[in-house]
């Protein structure tokens, strides 16, 4: 549980405390009713001419009355033009024309345009005039508000210094002038983050009200509502009420109940006592704020709108978010109807709706494209830099972030940075609040140690600026010690994270989530510092006054709720009391899978794709919370019909830890299958892949306006749109022809019953699982099910199997790892030029994870394996059931030919989701059709040869029309040629005996070639042979891909590398898709939870039945005895599954042998290393 949601919520744009300038603020910036003081003798008739320019102006004004602001303005320019041909352009008559055209302007929104106006009637009137003339200081006065509205209040500041001072010279301070003038000053002061500053000048400004008009005086009302802007700021919230409650008096005895100014004094009330934690008085306050509005005003005005607002900001701060939603969603559509969607206060609607959902716990996803629409409008309406844009970028890169999407997040933040420090500086407020979320942007990237500096920067502008006893002073303490906690810097955290509790104690109360938070952050404060069993009982008490807390305030249905559900649970469970964690980590779990149906079932296509973006599932950690209570109960319940229910709940939640896009990936292609007609699985393969095409264009965008090219920008925001309409057309046919689509695709887990009852003889399910610090391990089989948590530390069982993928793919090798290496004596065969496997490592990995379970598999001979992240990438086919005889060498090919190795016993598949074991499948095609297409062998020029691994290159060089990254083809071409795969190919073609036309090799095997292919939509077997370009995200690189002959020129159609996203395009119904290229299985550096590569889930997407991939690099050679053999053996015994054929593949390159016990041409004795053998894996729903 973070801080950040209160950082959203205190962005919150609807209408800060000053949103109404009060009478004394509007009068020093109210034009004159005329251009100069009326002359003191009576006025002469005016000419022809004269009257002609009156009757001019007077039209522009009729104009603007009517609402054709337009118009008015050309009527003004005309007006300027005949003015400056009778009297010159810097006459003082000219200058009416600039000042009417100067408001005309700012009334259009064009700032910078009514600025140049500004100043030219500031210069006349200096000219003629003289500086210190009234005219000239209130033309000064509205070059000053034109330049805070344009977000340039720091360059606005001397002209109000330089004014105050003239009117305090003119007039004394205890003039209304003076006191508009001080009131202006202070106002700017709040802009610019100087809290203590302006609070000085409002209460002068008051002091000075009172003596001139007294205590019962409308201006009196707007000094005391000044004044408590700036006293809430500062956390001064008794006062600030205090104040409120004055000028609501004042203003209900002058001008009624229903006054012009009572119903925005009821809304800076109500806004005010939610900062108390008096939400009774808050939600009162609100309902009479909308009352007057819609009375006065009506229930479609503006002002009814910002009542609705503040009336759901009431109550999502009680936790009653649906009715909050309805009030947001009334104001949107108020405005909306009002303002038009382009509206900036529309996107402020939509961008409080956004964070509403947010509060209500629902998965980032779902809120994304709220907010990305604010950001948009707010840009168009406001231009790139101002403060309300930053404010929008801020709230996008929260999202995003939130998704785990880091790489884009972060430029969103500083692009919000630059804005924020432009306009105020770094020392002002809401810079350190952007500072503080891109410290955490760095810290769950895992850069914490950049992250501390950023967060002191921040944390001593809030103690300048507010001083200790604020709430913003609070959160700033909080986040640095979580910070401060990530380094291991224990007992600074507690004391950070304890400060922040004293003081939200002190002023928010005991009652408020914002407590809730901080208590909750304490707790983890002190486990983290005392992990030995005294710190969870320290902190037991903490986590469920945080409970407690967010029960009350926010309800059962909170995400909030459910991880506070969770961190109790587990600090019990760590004390030994599973019986009473369990329950709870229950709750959790049913909140969060709650609020994830109700997210799937609105998301449509495009939700869904953008969860395939997401890098990771933030609250994954309350399902293997539930998993590891859930076991901790099982040891101590003896009732084994209890413990199959436990049994199943855990089954079910560790389902839910390893959800993947490639799972969704299967989903998609299941439920084209299951549509009822042709033309609806068209229909949904369209939506798909218009949806794919949305956030591909959209992933482009978000890159250009984090990296400020505007026109870029705009060229993709143009195509979003296109293809968003059409997405539009697209899910509406859906809907209405096909509406169980949705539920279909919408991933669930499935229970112990349903999975033993869709395997079949001889099959097993084995699901593996990290939780927090433990691992998990379910054996499902049709008779029988198990469940083990190995007891080593899920720390130590990563390095092992870090260490056995180092020792097949020396490029996977961490630093560290390397250096451990580095200081090992080589071995003999080693300095022979033999490669070292750890077979103790495979052997203890063996004992760990599958011979507790061994017993339920004795039966077994196919196993399909569903897990996720680390456990992903190790195949467990190179785990071995004995150790490294004593004295053996660790390179020694004899040792390695000769141990026992799983793949001998069990054929493995890889599950992209539990559930495809229960999908309808299609009838078995018939495999003897013999129908083959083989593409590979490009013509490249590098330098060596032999290796299907490209990594580290910076490929990418350009962005083609429809925003699709291009790569390099150049940069393709100076890859080294694979020769081997141009034999491979050939040896397939011969195996299935089918003409030389079958293959596209050589110089014909473009992208092109491939993507046009009309045979490949009706091949059973499709092999591509070729390198695999790795992702690298230091260089940018994001996604897999297959190198194919580059073309001359990069284009949308071939660029010489055929990516994830465009694998995923293909049309395919191929019984097996063999991908001979390295690492094409595992998700290495793709982030996220996913075990299988974008690669393979984006033929999985095409229509793929089943995948031949690698999870590392492999040599030319052998990568070719392996896919051929493996084909052969599925030719010569059609019985065998595709899984099974993999097996014997891997033991004839091991062996040098086939199962029949001939001989294996060309065959290496280090073969028998398991980097040759067990790289290959079958990726399949179904293991036929």
């Amino acid at each position: 549980m973070t801080d950040l949601r209160h950082r959203l919520l205190a962005l919150f744009l609807a209408a800060p405390l000053w949103t109404a300038a009060p009478a004394a603020f509007a009068q020093d910036m109210a034009p004159a009713s005329a251009a100069a003081p009326a002359p003191a003798t009576e006025a002469k008739p005016l000419d022809a001419d004269q009257q002609k320019m009156l009757d001019l102006i007077n039209r522009g004004m009729e104009l603007e009355r009517a609402g054709k602001v337009g118009e008015a303005g050309d009527v003004y320019r005309r007006w300027i033009d005949e003015a400056t041909k009778r009297y010159g352009a810097d006459n003082l008559i000219t200058s009416l024309g600039y000042r009417a055209l100067a408001f005309n302007l700012e009334e259009q929104n064009q700032l910078k345009h009514a600025e140049a106006n500004w100043r030219r009637l500031l210069a006349i009137n200096s000219r003629y005039l003289g500086a210190q003339d009234d005219q000239t200081l209130t033309a000064t006065g509205f070059l000053a508000t034109n330049l805070a509205k344009q977000g340039r209040p720091a360059d606005a500041l001397p002209l109000r210094r330089d004014l105050l001072a003239a009117r305090t010279a003119q007039f004394g301070q205890q003039h209304a002038t003076t006191i508009a003038a001080t009131g202006n000053l202070a106002g700017l002061l709040v802009e610019l983050g100087d809290m203590r500053g302006a609070e000085k000048l409002f209460r002068q400004a008051l002091a000075a009200n009172l003596a001139l008009h007294g205590e019962q005086h409308r201006e009196t009302a707007s000094q005391y509502a000044n004044l408590a802007v700036t006293l809430r700021s500062l956390g001064q919230f008794e006062e600030a009420a205090t104040m409120l409650d004055k000028a609501l008096a004042i203003d209900e005895a002058m001008t009624g109940p229903n006054g012009p100014d009572v119903a925005l004094h009821h809304y800076n009330r109500a806004v005010n006592f939610t900062e108390l934690g008096r939400y009774a008085d808050a939600e009162t306050a609100a309902n009479r704020a909308l009352a007057i509005w819609r009375a006065t005003k009506g229930d479609d005005s503006v002002q009814a709108a910002l009542g609705y607002t503040v009336l759901g900001y009431s109550y999502g701060l009680t936790g009653r978010f649906g009715e909050a939603e309805t009030a947001y969603r009334k104001a949107l559509d108020i405005r909306s109807k009002s303002l038009g969607a382009a509206h900036p206060l529309t996107a402020e609607a939509t961008n409080n709706l956004a964070l509403n959902m947010e509060n209500r716990g629902l998965p980032p996803t779902a809120i994304e494209p709220l907010l990305r629409q604010a950001l948009d409008s707010t840009r168009r309406a406001y231009g790139d830099n101002s403060e309300r844009t930053a404010t929008m970028y801020a709230n996008v890169a929260h999202n995003l972030n939130r998704q785990g999407r880091y790489a884009e997040a972060e430029p969103m933040y500083r692009r919000a940075l630059d804005i924020q420090g432009g306009i105020a500086g770094r020392d002002h407020p809401s810079y350190a609040a952007t500072q503080i979320n891109l410290a955490y942007n760095l810290r769950d990237a895992g850069d914490a140690a950049r992250a501390e500096p950023l967060m002191r920067e921040a944390l001593a502008v809030y103690r300048a600026k507010f001083g200790e006893e604020n709430p913003e002073t609070a959160w700033a303490y909080l986040s640095l010690g979580t910070t401060l906690g990530g380094l291991g810097r224990h007992a600074e955290e507690a004391e950070m994270t304890g400060k922040a509790l004293a003081i939200r104690r002190r002023l928010l109360g005991e009652d408020h989530p914002l407590t809730a938070v901080a208590y909750n952050n304490v707790g983890a404060a002190l486990v983290r510092g005392d992990r030995s069993g005294p710190g969870d009982r320290a902190a037991e008490p903490y986590y469920r006054q945080s409970l407690d807390i967010l029960r009350r305030n926010l309800g059962e249905t909170h995400i909030d709720t459910a991880r506070a559900y969770e961190n109790l649970a587990l600090t019990l469970l760590r004390q030994g009391k599973a019986a009473e964690a369990e329950p709870l980590a229950a709750k959790a779990v049913a909140i969060l899978r709650r609020l994830n149906e109700q997210s799937a079932a609105g998301s449509g296509a495009v939700g869904l794709a953008a969860l395939d973006r997401q890098q990771a599932a933030p609250d994954r950690g309350i399902f293997t919370t539930y998993v590891n209570t859930a076991f901790g109960l099982m040891e101590v319940t003896p009732d084994a019909a209890q413990q199959a229910e436990i049994q199943d709940r855990a089954f079910r939640a560790a389902q839910d830890a390893i959800a993947s896009a490639s799972g969704r990936a299967v989903l998609q292609t299941a439920a084209r299958s299951a549509a009822k007609t042709p033309q609806m699985a068209e229909a949904v393969r369209q939506e798909q892949d218009l949806a794919a095409k949305a956030n591909l264009i959209d992933k482009n965008l978000l890159r250009a306006l984090g990296g400020r090219k505007p026109v870029e920008a705009a060229r993709l925001r143009g195509e979003l749109d296109t293809v968003q309409a059409e997405l539009a057309k697209v899910s509406a046919l859906i809907d209405s022809k096909y509406p169980s689509y949705r539920q279909l695709v919408a991933p669930r887990p499935i229970s112990l019953a349903e999975a033993r009852q869709a395997l079949k003889p001889g099959e097993a399910l084995l699901l593996m699982t990290e939780a927090t610090n433990a691992l998990h391990l379910f054996v499902v089989t049709p008779t029988s099910v198990g469940w083990s948590r190995p007891g080593k530390e899920v720390a130590v069982v990563l390095k092992q199997i870090s260490d056995l993928r180092c020792d097949v793919d020396f490029a996977t090798c961490s630093a560290a790892r390397k250096a451990e290496l580095d200081a090992l004596p080589m071995s003999a065969l080693e300095l022979e030029g033999h490669r070292r496997f750890d077979l103790d490592t495979a052997n203890a990995l063996y004992k760990l994870l599958i011979e507790p379970v061994e017993p339920l598999l004795r039966d077994s001979q196919r196993i399909y394996v569903a897990s996720s992240g680390k456990l992903g990438d190790l195949p467990l086919a190179m785990l071995s059931a004995t150790a490294r005889p004593a004295g053996a060498d660790i390179a020694d090919p004899d040792t390695l030919a000769r141990a026992a190795w799983l793949s001998d016993r069990f054929a493995f598949t890889s599950l992209p989701a539990v559930a495809a074991l229960t999908l309808t499948r299609d009838p078995p095609r018939d495999r003897r059709r013999n129908s083959f297409r083989g593409y590979g062998a490009p013509v490249l020029v590098g330098g060596d040869t032999g290796s299907r691994a490209a990594r580290g290159i910076a490929v990418f060089d350009a962005v083609s029309p429809s925003g699709a990254p291009l790569a390099d083809p150049d940069v393709l071409r100076r890859l080294a040629p694979l020769p081997g795969t141009k034999v491979e190919l050939a040896a397939m073609a011969r195996l299935f005996g089918v003409a030389p036309g079958s293959l596209t090799i050589d110089g014909k095997a473009t992208e092109t070639a491939l993507r046009q292919d009309p045979a490949l939509a009706t091949s059973e077997i499709v092999a591509i042979a070729t390198h695999g370009l790795l992702p690298d995200p230091s260089i940018g690189f994001s996604e897999p891909g297959l190198v194919l002959t580059p073309p001359p020129t990069a284009s949308d159609i071939d660029d010489g590398l055929l990516t994830a996203t465009e694998a995923a395009r293909l049309t395919l119904s191929a019984d097996w898709v063999i991908l001979s290229a390295c690492n094409t299985a595992s998700a290495e550096n793709s982030g996220g939870g996913d075990s299988l590569s974008a690669l393979a889930r984006g033929f999985l997407y095409a229509g793929a039945d089943a995948l031949l991939a690698s999870h590392w690099r492999v040599s030319d050679d052998a990568t070719a005895v392996l896919t051929v053999e493996t084909l052969l053996a599925r030719r010569n015994n059609p019985a065998l599954s595709r899984a099974q054929a993999l097996q014997q593949g891997m033991a004839a390159v091991r062996s040098g042998k086939r199962a029949d016990g001939s001989a294996i041409a060309g065959w290496k004795a280090e073969w028998a290393h398991p980097a040759a053998w067990a790289s290959f894996t079958n990726i399949a729903n179904r293991d036929d």
